[in-house]
């Protein structure tokens, strides 16, 4: 597993199912957040209806966080920080993919 965290789990597990036609609302009082999936070096956002910047926080296994980046555009890559082994997304936006590569 991916042991993600959300308030509605079910709602969210369509940012995961491969099918860019389907989509959650990320809700900034509601961060999603994942481990870091094995050998991946990069997150793939895919977006629409991006109400101000979606954040992307990473922690180390001891939960310091080690990269901040904002994401601005409906369509990003966040390279992944080597020493991140959980992933945090924050923000107001329609969240079709969070793609692990």
């Amino acid at each position: 597993g991916n042991n993600l965290t959300a308030n509605d789990v079910k709602a969210t597990l369509k940012g995961y199912d491969n099918n860019p036609t389907t989509a959650f609302h990320l809700n900034s009082s509601a961060p999603v957040s994942f481990d870091r999936a094995k050998d991946a070096s990069l997150l793939v956002l895919l977006a629409d209806d991006m109400f101000g910047p979606v954040t992307v926080t990473q922690y180390d296994a001891k939960g310091r966080q080690v990269s901040m980046l904002e994401v601005a555009t409906p369509y990003s890559s966040v390279a992944l920080a080597p020493k991140a082994t959980r992933v945090e997304v924050k923000g107001n936006a329609d969240i079709y993919e969070l793609i692990q590569r």
